[in-house]
């Protein structure tokens, strides 16, 4: 059987990083393809932020393209291909949003996941959170991030059975984990998520529905975390629409 990966998408570039083309509901039935067909694959959320890190990380753009599916994790993102490729993506997939639509997958498929990150107990509470949400879920491990035994880590995960692994240790440190160990983790689907752990697990809040809908969630966090740190994350938004602009130019005047 030909996945829906093969037949209908091709990728495309923003700011030298490769982006399928794709919506959540086809994510997850093209996903769900792939596991049946016992592929092993990566999947990356990707927002501005990450791109430009990507652009001064050589590492991590190589890992990027050995991604089976790269999704659009932020509206800059969106806004930056319609004005590099005058077209539209279908949507914006964040990893907050998949994070209960891969455990409805896993529940109907009976795929067992385990999460990985967080400070200690943040895991613990996203399980049992994710559990209410999606009766029959299997979420058959879980593990801070602040284990740096990682032999015994992938021993775990491995020995747990689990089909789907989520590693939110950060960008680029959870995509350098993943890359690491890949090739010895028996998970079929493995993808880096940032603070989706620390969302479902309520230590962190998310924007409310009307931010969201106003494309206005980087604000909700900047009032949340006025943070030097979180200051600087928000500093290279700009950077990233300068340098969308510049290839814009560009390409119109080579």
């Amino acid at each position: 059987m030909i996945s829906m990966k093969e037949m209908n998408m091709a990728r495309k570039k923003v700011l030298g990083t490769s982006f399928d083309s794709i919506g959540m509901a086809a994510l997850l039935k093209s996903v769900d393809e792939d596991i049946q067909r016992g592929i092993r694959f990566r999947i990356a959320f990707i927002n501005p932020e990450f791109v430009v890190e990507a652009r001064a990380n050589p590492r991590l753009s190589r890992y990027l393209e050995t991604c089976r599916y790269n999704l659009p994790d932020g509206v800059g993102i969106l806004w930056a291909y319609k004005q590099l490729h005058s077209q539209k993506m279908p949507e914006r997939v964040t990893g907050t949003d998949f994070v209960p639509s891969v455990c409805r997958l896993a529940s109907a498929r009976e795929y067992a996941l385990f999460f990985l990150g967080g400070a200690q107990g943040v895991a613990e509470k996203a399980k049992h959170t994710l559990e209410k949400m999606v009766p029959g879920v299997k979420i058959v491990g879980v593990m801070h991030g602040y284990d740096e035994n990682s032999e015994d880590i992938v021993g775990m995960i491995n020995r747990s059975g689990a089909d789907i692994l989520m590693v939110c240790t950060g960008n680029p440190r959870q995509e350098e984990w993943i890359e690491r160990h890949f090739e010895r983790l028996t998970a079929k689907m493995v993808f880096g998520n940032g603070g989706a752990l620390d969302f479902w697990s309520g230590a962190a809040k998310r924007a409310p529905q009307w931010m969201i809908g106003l494309n206005l969630e980087w604000l909700y966090r900047l009032m949340q975390d006025r943070s030097w740190k979180r200051l600087r994350r928000q500093l290279r938004l700009l950077t990233f629409v300068r340098l969308v602009l510049i290839e814009k130019v560009m390409a119109r005047n080579p």
